[in-house]
């Protein structure tokens, strides 16, 4: 349960050290995660965008381009350059339906999805990485609290 204001409306001051602790955490959280989550070392140069895009597909698997460039969160023609990239270096094939040729889908290709379960393995290491200094019953807080943050609530 979210703490109240005071009566003029500010923010306790429990509160604001509270968020000033969790931005320095997530600022911190933020340089540890760019500096590890660098593609691996491969025949293949990726850039960060190429990576979030193979990480994107292997993670949902087979969408449209649509659907693509909407959890991207990117305009579909960005979406589309970053498909056209993965499909250059081999890692995703683009497909339309007979039913209607103005859908096209998109997957990883057998590399894509190689390089994607390298991916998956490095974030699981930086995973218990992260999780190795805490007690189980500390574990299991974090990740409740995690998954309480992460996902929408049910009115939304």
């Amino acid at each position: 349960m979210a703490e109240p204001s005071d009566i003029a409306g500010k923010t306790p001051p429990v509160l604001e050290r509270q968020v000033r602790e969790l931005d320095a955490c997530f600022e911190a959280f933020r340089r540890d995660m760019i500096r590890s989550m660098a593609p691996p070392a491969t025949d293949v140069e990726l850039s960060p965008q190429d990576g979030r895009a193979l990480v994107t597909l292997g993670d949902r698997g087979r969408m449209t381009m649509t659907d693509f460039a909407e959890l991207l969160g990117a305009p579909l023609s960005t979406a589309t350059r970053m498909v056209e990239r993965l499909i250059h270096k081999g890692l995703a094939t683009r497909s339309r339906i007979e039913d209607d040729r103005r859908v096209v889908h998109v997957e990883l290709s057998d590399e894509g999805k190689k390089l994607n379960q390298i991916f998956l393995e490095r974030r699981r290491e930086i995973a218990g990485t992260m999780l190795a200094p805490l007690t189980h019953g500390e574990r299991e807080i974090f990740i409740e609290l995690m998954t309480k943050i992460t996902r929408p609530s049910p009115q939304e």
